[in-house]
C-alpha cells in the first residue's frame, strides 16, 4: 500500500487517506459504462459500487490503520466561476443517472465509518488541499487518492498521490520525472501550458516541455514573465510578453485554496466500522461479492488472532488443549456464524514465532524464496471441504 512520511496509530498525527470522492465516482462511472448495472429496482449503481470497492479495500486492507476522508465538490459555483465565468463551462451535464448516485455514495462513505466533507464554494481539490496542510502541520502524512493532476502541486515527502486506476504512486520523484519540475512548481508549469479539461487558458505556443524548461531557466512564473523580454526566441518570448495576463489568470485558476472551511481534524478521526450496518448496506445495494469479500478479510482476522493467542499461551506454558488431549492451535468462531467456535486442533507443538497471512502471489514467492534458501519445509494444510 502507498504509504508517505513516518506511519503512526489512528489519529490526528497519524496517517490521512483523502479521497477525491466526485472524481472517482465519475471515473467509475465512465469506466463501467457499457455494463449498465442497476439494482433490481433500477437505480443505477455504478459509481457507488467502484467508490465502495475501493473505500473497503482501503478500510480493510491497505490503510487499516488510516483515518480515511470522503471529500466532494459542492454543487454550488466556486470563486473560480467569478475569475473566469468560462471556467468548466466547457464540461457537459452530469448525467441523470450518474447524478443520482451520489446521495447513496455518501450512505456508503458513513457505512464504512468513512467521514464526508464538502464545503459551498470550494472544489473537492481545495479541501483536500486544506486539508493535506492542516494534517502536516498537526504532524501527520497524507495519501491523497485521485488521478486528478491538479492534486500533485501538493506533493511532498509528507504527501503523496495514489492513482487508484493506475495504481501508480507519485512522489515528488515521480513528478520530476513526469514533468520535468517540482512539485511547487506545478501550479506555474500549469498556468503556462493550460488546462483544456477545465477551460483554462494557458500561454499559446508553450507546451510541457517549453514550460519544463523555461521554469527550470527562471524558476518561477513571476521571474519568468518579469524577464521575458530577455528569451532569444522571437515567437516565445512575444507570446509570453502578449499573453502575460492569460498566464496570471490561469495562476489563480489551478493554484489550490489552503484555507478552505472543513471540519476539527479530531473529528475526521476514524471510528470503528459497525459491522452490522455496513452489511445492511451492501445488502440493500445487491452488492454480493463485497459481502463476500468482507467475510474472508474477518476470516482472516480472526486466524492471526487466534494464532497469536495461541502462541503467547504456549511461550507462557499454558498451551490449550482439545478433549482428545491434542494441542489447539485456533479456536474462533467463523464470520456470519451463530454456531460454537471451530477448533483447529495439531498433533504437533504449537510454534512460538511471527505468524503471516500470506494472501498474495508476492507474498507466496517470498516464501518460497525463504524456503529454498533454508533447504527444507514442513507444510500442515485443514481444510473445510469433506469432500
Amino acid at each position: 500500500a502507498p504509504t508517505a512520511g513516518v506511519k503512526r496509530a489512528r489519529g490526528v498525527e497519524g496517517q490521512f487517506v483523502l479521497i477525491d470522492s466526485s472524481g472517482l465516482v465519475h471515473r467509475s462511472y465512465h469506466g463501467m459504462l457499457n455494463a449498465n448495472l442497476t439494482r433490481k429496482d433500477g437505480q443505477a449503481i455504478s459509481g457507488v459500487l467502484g467508490f465502495s470497492r475501493i473505500v473497503q479495500e482501503f478500510r480493510t486492507k491497505d490503510f487499516p490503520d488510516a483515518s480515511i476522508i470522503a471529500v466532494f465538490d459542492h454543487p454550488s459555483k466556486t470563486f473560480r466561476s467569478r475569475i473566469d465565468p468560462l471556467y468548466k463551462s466547457n464540461r457537459s451535464e452530469t448525467p441523470a443517472d450518474l447524478k443520482s448516485q451520489f446521495s447513496i455514495v455518501k450512505e456508503a462513505s458513513l457505512a464504512y465509518a468513512v467521514p464526508v466533507v464538502e464545503a459551498e464554494g470550494f472544489e473537492a481539490d481545495d479541501l483536500i488541499a486544506s486539508l493535506a496542510v492542516a494534517i502536516t502541520k498537526a504532524g501527520g502524512s497524507v495519501v491523497i487518492v485521485s488521478s486528478d493532476k491538479d492534486l500533485l502541486q501538493l506533493v511532498s515527502e509528507r504527501v503523496i498521490v495514489w492513482d487508484p486506476f493506475k495504481k501508480i504512486s507519485i512522489g515528488p520523484d515521480q513528478v520530476k520525472a513526469k514533468f520535468g519540475v517540482l512539485p511547487e512548481q506545478m501550479v506555474d508549469f500549469q498556468s503556462l501550458v493550460g488546462d483544456a479539461s477545465d477551460g483554462v487558458k494557458g500561454v499559446p505556443g508553450i507546451g510541457p516541455k517549453t514550460a519544463a524548461l523555461l521554469l527550470n531557466d527562471f524558476q518561477t512564473l513571476d521571474e519568468l514573465l518579469d524577464k521575458a523580454g530577455t528569451i532569444t526566441q522571437k515567437k516565445r518570448r512575444e507570446s509570453l510578453i502578449e499573453h502575460r495576463e492569460t498566464a496570471l489568470i490561469a495562476r489563480s485558476l489551478v493554484r489550490l485554496q489552503l484555507n478552505a472551511p472543513h471540519p476539527d481534524l479530531a473529528k475526521l478521526v476514524n471510528a470503528e466500522i459497525d459491522d452490522a450496518a455496513l452489511r445492511t448496506f451492501l445488502k440493500n445495494n445487491e452488492f454480493t461479492q463485497l459481502i463476500q469479500d468482507l467475510g474472508k478479510t474477518e476470516s482472516a482476522s480472526l486466524i492471526t488472532a487466534g494464532i497469536k493467542a495461541a502462541a503467547a499461551d504456549a511461550a507462557a506454558g499454558n498451551g490449550a488443549r482439545s478433549a482428545t488431549g491434542r494441542d489447539l492451535v485456533v479456536s474462533v468462531p467463523m464470520p456470519g456464524s451463530a454456531g460454537p467456535a471451530v477448533a483447529v486442533e495439531t498433533d504437533v507443538d504449537v510454534v512460538v514465532g511471527d505468524y503471516e497471512i500470506v494472501g498474495s502471489v508476492e507474498g507466496i514467492e517470498k516464501w518460497v524464496e525463504e524456503a529454498r534458501k533454508e533447504g527444507r519445509v514442513a507444510v500442515e494444510l485443514f481444510g473445510s471441504c469433506t469432500e
